[in-house]
């Protein structure tokens, strides 16, 4: 029976109670293929990206050329002048994250019930950041004062992602517990 799952039903319940269980089973087996399909698409997504950023790395194709946030293209005559990370991502192209993978995880405030982390892909937070970019009309010439705390929302993206993005300014205050 390799491959086979059982539930075990107690038929002699009423057929609310006998049926539960089967619902719940077929809720389960439908996450269960809607994960296995994400893993597979994801799969998918990281080998094209591989692909992509290997051929950007053997054209060396100029940085700013390049339209994915997580594309990378390193000139490997000088690989030791490369901070770690990059120097991996160089030498195993699967271990460079894509829009896909998560990026943060930021709680919500907690008003209407207790705080719940909240995941973003790196594509939603560059998402988020490109959109607000464009809304606010971020320039390196703007500098803001960030009073908001950076475990926040906006604190973290709505200020010191968008600024740095655009090259601004961002200023903090010296923090006091009092």
């Amino acid at each position: 029976m390799q491959g086979t799952s059982v539930l075990e039903v107690e038929w002699l319940q009423p057929a609310e109670s006998a049926c539960a269980p089967l619902k719940t089973a077929e809720d389960v087996v439908k996450r269960l293929n809607d994960e296995r399909a994400a893993t597979q698409e994801r799969e998918r997504d990281r080998q094209v990206e591989v692909i992509l950023q290997e051929y950007r790395a053997r054209h060396q194709a100029p940085a700013d050329m390049v339209q994915e946030a997580a594309a990378y293209c390193f000139d490997s005559d000088h690989l030791e002048e490369l901070n770690p990370l990059f120097r991996r991502w160089y030498e195993d192209p699967t271990s460079r994250p894509n829009k896909h993978d998560d990026c943060l995880m930021i709680y919500t405030s907690g008003t209407t019930a207790r705080p719940k982390g909240t995941v973003h892909t790196h594509a939603s937070v560059a998402n988020m950041v490109k959109v607000l970019q464009d809304a606010w009309e971020w320039r390196e010439t703007d500098g803001v004062l960030n009073v908001l705390p950076v475990h926040h929302i906006h604190g973290l993206v709505n200020i010191l992602l968008c600024s740095l993005a655009s090259n601004a300014r961002c200023v903090f205050t010296k923090f006091d517990d009092a």
